[in-house]
């Protein structure tokens, strides 16, 4: 439900020139800032925090301000950098398709933050973000019944391999998420992880691909791109906000390094009830 829950305010591609910037220092030191990083958060799905140091670990101090990180089977935090052996399409050069993290967790992380520490310089290495949630409504009104194709056809995500632990994680959910009062809560869509076998009966395969091609499609005709600089992290809603990356040619114009990690929405919610409190906000 989302009684407790503030007001979303969906975008697309306009949300370019209105992406909320706070500074990353201000957030660590100031209580007001700490609670307006959280308020946009959850309206807006997505902040960019600038100028934090370009070195690791920046991610578990933010994390203090709230509660403390999301451990996954990457560990604490993870680096996404290009590898000669990579267990995973983002630790290579190639582009990514706009998707949610972890879609196999049952739980999987409400919050996603990524910090820049070293950008790539020559061209691609941006990053491109899209409201799940206003694509979805675009859906449901222009094409209902592609929307409840998408709500009610169950769909594998996986993932296999190695990293701090061992991990074979499968699960079955719906691309679109509701509550019992039919509210959406969250979009589940990754193709780097989503299974080619379906468990539905044959004539309803070529139906849910029409209806999740035509949600991608519209996913990146509303959607945003950004270059994130050195010392930028970019917090977002990892139920909602689908992100992706463009390609860039590995071992020129220097190296691209990211550090991510994940917070939950719960302790995020319970941290701005304590701050409201203690500064007597009203809002």
């Amino acid at each position: 439900s989302k009684i407790y829950c503030r007001t979303q305010k969906l975008w697309g591609s306009e949300f370019k020139d209105q992406l909320p910037n706070i500074d990353f220092g201000k957030v660590l030191t100031d209580d007001k800032e700490l609670y307006e990083w959280m308020r946009k958060l959850e309206i807006y799905g997505l902040v960019l925090l600038k100028n934090a140091p370009r070195e690791t670990g920046q991610l578990k101090e933010l994390s203090k301000r709230v509660a403390f990180l999301k451990k996954t089977h990457y560990g604490e935090t993870f680096t996404v950098k290009s590898k000669r052996d990579p267990n995973n399409l983002a630790y290579t050069g190639l582009k990514l398709g706009l998707h949610v993290d972890l879609p196999f967790y049952s739980f999987a992380p409400g919050i996603q933050m990524l910090h820049c520490i070293e950008q790539y310089e020559g061209e691609g290495g941006e990053n491109d973000f899209s409201d799940g949630f206003y694509v979805a409504q675009l859906t449901k009104e222009r094409a209902p019944e592609e929307y409840k194709t998408l709500e009610t056809t169950p769909i594998d995500f996986w993932d296999v391999g190695e990293d701090v632990i061992k991990f074979h994680k499968v699960i079955p959910i719906y691309m679109f998420g509701t509550d019992n009062d039919g509210e959406l809560q969250r979009v589940t869509l990754n193709q780097q992880s989503r299974d080619s076998h379906m468990r539905v009966p044959l004539e309803q395969v070529t139906p849910f691909y029409t209806a999740m091609k035509n949600y991608n499609d519209a996913l990146y005709n509303n959607s945003i791109r950004i270059k994130m600089e050195p010392g930028d992290i970019v917090c977002f809603d990892n139920m909602r906000v689908l992100h992706g990356r463009t390609g860039f040619k590995m071992n020129q114009s220097g190296s691209r390094h990211l550090e991510g990690g994940y917070i939950e929405w719960d302790e995020l919610r319970s941290m701005q009830n304590v701050m409201k409190k203690e500064l007597n906000i009203m809002d």
